[in-house]
C-alpha cells in the first residue's frame, strides 16, 4: 500500500506519522525501550521535560548511532505547566538539548495550556501562554529548534492565542485522541490567517493533530472493548494496530509507547492495511455510547 509515512509541519520539515513516545518509561527501561524502537525502524522519539527521561533517550540514541551512524531522527520535547513564561521556556529548552545531547530539536511544544499549581481560571494561565508562545518564537529564530507547537491545548485556548497575536502559527497539537475521545472540534478548527504577522511566518499550513494515550490506559478498557476486538478479528490484526490505523485514517500522527520489543515492532507495522468506511463508523461511534479521557483535561483552564 503506497502511503504517505510522514506529514509535513513546516517548510521542508518531515515528521513520521507514527512515533515512539516515552511517557512514564525511566532509566534502564527507557534507554532499552528507545532502543529497540530505532532499531525496528522508528525515526521520530517523543519526550518531555516532565517525564525526567531526556538523558536516557540521549543515552540511547547515542548507542544506536554508534552502530547504525548519522541517520536523522526526529526529536521531540516540551516544556512543563512548571515551566510556563518567556524566561522559563527558553530556559527549559536549553536544558532539554543539553539533556538530549542535540544543538536542534525538530519539534518543541507547550505541554499544557496552564501554569503548574494555580486555579484553572486564574487569568494568568492566558498571559503565561503568550509570554511562552514568543520564547518558542524566539527559539525558532535561534535555530534551537525548527518547529514549535502545542500539547492539550483546546479551540479556545488556539483562538487565544491567535487573538493575543503570534508571529509562527504552531505546527502540531499534541492531543488525547482514540475512539473513546474523538475530538472533532479540533479535527475541524482552522487558525484565523490575519492573525499571523511578521516576516518570519512559515507558509500557511493546517495544524496537525498528533495523538497521545492511542491505545487507552493500563485498564485495557479501549484494547478489549467488543467492538475493538471484532474489528481486529475481521482486519486480522491486532487491538493495538486497528486503533492505530483508526487514528491514521483520521489524519492524526501517533506516538504509541510501550516497553514491549514485539508490541514496538507491531504498532509500526499499521501501513499495509486499511480499515473500511464500516469499520471506521463503528469505532467513531464508541466515542457516543463510552466517551472517555485516560489522561488531563485541559477544557477548564482559562
Amino acid at each position: 500500500m503506497d502511503e504517505r509515512k510522514t506529514v509535513c509541519i513546516g517548510e521542508g520539515i518531515e515528521m513520521p506519522r507514527v512515533g515512539f513516545g516515552t511517557y512514564r518509561l525511566q532509566g534502564h527501561e527507557c534507554e532499552v525501550a528507545v532502543e529497540a524502537a530505532l532499531e525496528c525502524g522508528y525515526r521520530l522519539i517523543d519526550t518531555a521535560s516532565i517525564y525526567k527521561n531526556e538523558e536516557h533517550v540521549k543515552a540511547a540514541l547515542s548507542r544506536w548511532r554508534s552502530r547504525h551512524g548519522g541517520e536523522h531522527v526526529c526529536i521531540t520535547s516540551k516544556a512543563s505547566p512548571y515551566e510556563m513564561g518567556f524566561d522559563k521556556t527558553y530556559a527549559a529548552c536549553l536544558q532539554s538539548l543539553r539533556r538530549l545531547g542535540v544543538e536542534q530539536l525538530d519539534l518543541y511544544l507547550l505541554h499544557w495550556p496552564g501554569v503548574a499549581k494555580r486555579q484553572h481560571m486564574d487569568a494568568v494561565h492566558r498571559k503565561a501562554r503568550h509570554e511562552s508562545w514568543k520564547a518558542l518564537e524566539c527559539l525558532c529564530r535561534d535555530n534551537k529548534v525548527r518547529a514549535i507547537g502545542v500539547s492539550n491545548f483546546n479551540p479556545s485556548h488556539l483562538d487565544a492565542l491567535y487573538e493575543d497575536g503570534i508571529g509562527i502559527p504552531p505546527a502540531v497539537n499534541q492531543v488525547e485522541f482514540h475512539p473513546f475521545c474523538l475530538r472533532r472540534d479540533l479535527l475541524a478548527w482552522l487558525p484565523p490567517r490575519d492573525k499571523t504577522s511578521g516576516a518570519d511566518a512559515p507558509a500557511f499550513a493546517p495544524l496537525v493533530i498528533q495523538g497521545y494515550a492511542s491505545l487507552g490506559s493500563g485498564d485495557s478498557a479501549l484494547l478489549t472493548h467488543p467492538a475493538v476486538l471484532r474489528v481486529a478479528s475481521e482486519c486480522h490484526r491486532t487491538p493495538a494496530q486497528v486503533l492505530l490505523r483508526w487514528s491514521l485514517q483520521h489524519g492524526v500522527p501517533v506516538i504509541p509507547r510501550s516497553a514491549h520489543t514485539d508490541r514496538i515492532r507491531g504498532n509500526l507495522q499499521v501501513y499495509d492495511f486499511r480499515l473500511s468506511e464500516a469499520q471506521m463508523g463503528v469505532l467513531d461511534g464508541l466515542q457516543q455510547s463510552a466517551s472517555r479521557r485516560f489522561c488531563w483535561d485541559s477544557t477548564t483552564v482559562l
